[in-house]
């Protein structure tokens, strides 16, 4: 969730956060965020009726666009009206609890979108519960890898590890039957990292005991990094079970796994196949004999295992995405340069041009009329500062050129940093049509209590992409469209008096 509101989080969007957990061993983390986090510490029975009244409270006191809900426990404590839109996220273990149906259907019925993490979920999903057809449905892989560790293949410390919490579902002790068999049969010691919390820790202890694996398996306080594991970790095991109330709906830790070249060893159940390619071997349900047989499978064809989890983390690559569409001519930013290239954006540069509004004569701005002498142009000083005073409001414009396909939408934002000392930045429509080519106008506004300076050449916004799934009909500078400003240098003045009275609408006869 704290994802989503960092990407959420601008200097126009205020995001907002309710969360359980402990308030102080949270604390540190919660104070490096841009966006106000409340946590909710009381006991599971009062949590939920607290937390509740608190987003009641907070629905009538604040004008809310949107709001996105973990789960559809989260939504189900919803329980006043509102005008926003309500985003449900369906992860996939809820969707077999037939013993709460009339619950889970009632709550996500609630949305107006629902996102589901893989296409067993939603499959699952539209089968064993009746969703309203006003309802959208998306799915979305919720793993995004922003680096892709190379790592040189050595023996590491750790043969398996799993990355999970510790439920009867993931299947850990699977992995332990399967190190028995190895150990008693094949004489073959394996090592095994396990980081999780969770139940079945007590459980998961008692049976290293009972299989007499003793300095054969660790378990990994959760504080340990993830990535630490990974790095000093071979492969990575999860034989997640179908239990009656619960379903394993993707798998996320296999994929940032193999962004550290680790091949994945998983079961057949739920989502989870769709989190593994052919960097990994998918084994039938509750079999640990398929496990044993996989993992000296993977361990004969290591290398070959560990490049095909680089290539299939790459798949998940937001950066790698831009890159391509930057090569194959669906984006272009011209000038470019790869430190400008973020995991899901493109950083854009101001441009020397600044138009400035003037005191003028006019007693209003006429939207009918052209006003030529509203605004000047002045020029930005290579190393010198422009002076944005206090209220202030001018049109500036990218440095870069940027051209989209068809099929593609760009969303531009300013730089957070930025927004922190009141300078927002918006890009004029805020969207950039399918088809625009042109540098892009910015709208800078100061509403802060002191100038803030602005250099030529700096960060001014950054750039996202959106795909369309069809090509747009008419895309931006098409003949049916009036396109007035495709192609436009420099930050351009309104040229909505060129077709204004065609753009009214009547509904009165």
């Amino acid at each position: 969730m704290t994802n989503i509101a960092q990407y959420a989080y601008t200097s126009q969007n205020k995001v907002t956060v309710l969360s359980d957990g402990s308030k102080l061993s949270s604390s540190d983390f919660d104070n490096k965020c841009k966006f106000k986090i409340f946590r909710f510490d009381q006991i599971k029975f009062l949590r939920k009726r607290i937390k509740s009244s608190f987003a009641h409270n907070f629905l009538k006191e604040n004008k809310i666009d949107l709001i996105f809900f973990d789960s559809w426990k989260s939504l189900e404590t919803l329980n006043t009206s509102t005008k926003a839109k309500k985003i449900c996220l369906v992860h996939g273990n809820e969707i077999l609890n037939l013993r709460k149906k009339d619950r889970i259907l009632n709550s996500i019925n609630k949305a107006d979108l629902i996102i589901f993490n893989s296409n067993y979920t939603k499959t699952k999903t539209n089968k064993n519960f009746k969703i309203s057809k006003k309802i959208d449905q998306k799915i979305i892989y919720p793993a995004f890898i922003e680096k892709i560790f190379k790592i040189k293949i050595i023996k590491r410390k750790y043969d398996l590890c799993t990355v999970a919490r510790l439920e009867y579902r993931k299947g850990h002790h699977l992995v332990f039957e399967a190190m028995s068999i190895l150990k008693n049969k094949h004489d073959i010691l394996v090592k095994y990292a396990i980081l999780g919390d969770g139940p079945e820790l007590s459980r998961l202890k008692d049976l290293v005991i009972r299989h007499s694996l003793h300095g054969q398996v660790e378990f990994i306080n959760q504080s340990c990094p993830v990535e630490k594991i990974f790095k000093n970790s071979s492969v990575h095991i999860m034989p997640t079970l179908t239990t009656p109330e619960s379903v394993e709906g993707f798998g996320i830790s296999n994929i940032e796994a193999a962004s550290y070249g680790l091949p994945c060893i998983v079961s057949n159940s739920g989502g989870t196949p769709e989190s593994v390619g052919d960097n990994g071997i998918i084994v039938k349900e509750n079999s640990p004999k398929e496990l044993v047989n996989s993992i000296i499978d993977i361990f004969k064809k290591y290398k070959t295992y560990s490049k095909r989890s680089y290539i299939f983390a790459n798949k998940f690559d937001s950066q790698k995405k831009i890159k391509e569409y930057l090569n194959n001519g669906k984006i272009l930013i011209d000038p470019i340069d790869q430190k400008d290239i973020q995991p899901a954006s493109v950083d854009l540069h101001i441009d020397k041009g600044i138009l400035i509004f003037k005191n003028s004569a006019e007693p209003c701005i006429d939207l009918r009329k052209e006003l030529p002498n509203l605004t000047e142009s002045i020029e930005i000083k290579k190393g010198e500062p422009f002076m944005l005073h206090p209220g202030e409001f001018v049109l500036a414009s990218t440095i870069e050129r940027v051209k989209l396909s068809d099929n593609v939408v760009g969303r531009l934002e300013g730089k957070s940093s930025l927004g922190r000392v009141g300078l927002l930045i918006h890009s004029t429509a805020g969207y950039v049509d399918p088809g625009w080519d042109g540098q892009l106008t910015l709208e800078l506004t100061n509403v802060a209590k002191l100038p803030i300076t602005l250099y030529y050449g700096m960060r001014i916004g950054q750039i996202s992409f959106l795909d369309l799934s069809t090509s747009a009909e008419n895309p931006y500078g098409s003949s049916k469209l009036s396109s007035r400003y495709q192609g436009q240098k420099d930050a351009t003045a309104s040229k909505i008096h060129l077709d204004f009275d065609s753009q009214i609408k009547h509904t009165d006869e």
